[in-house]
């Protein structure tokens, strides 16, 4: 497992999150020692619904073709 903490974010939703449900750890991301930590896969359900919005680009303009429009 990866944890992170709630330092890695800014969001408040994220702190609260890691606050209610995380235990107190290291985090693997900022090396941070004794803070809250909650397994990275926990936030995947909370990002995934927005990841779902989108969707993979399969035909797209370079840069420096959209210039000669």
């Amino acid at each position: 497992m990866y944890y992170v903490c709630k330092n890695c974010f800014r969001d408040q939703y994220l702190k609260k999150v890691i606050d209610e449900e995380g235990s107190e750890r290291h985090c693997d991301q900022c090396n941070s020692a004794d803070v809250k930590c909650i397994d990275a896969t926990r936030l995947e359900e909370i990002f995934q619904p927005v990841v779902d919005i989108y969707s993979p680009v399969n035909n797209f303009m370079l840069m420096e073709d959209l210039k000669e429009y």
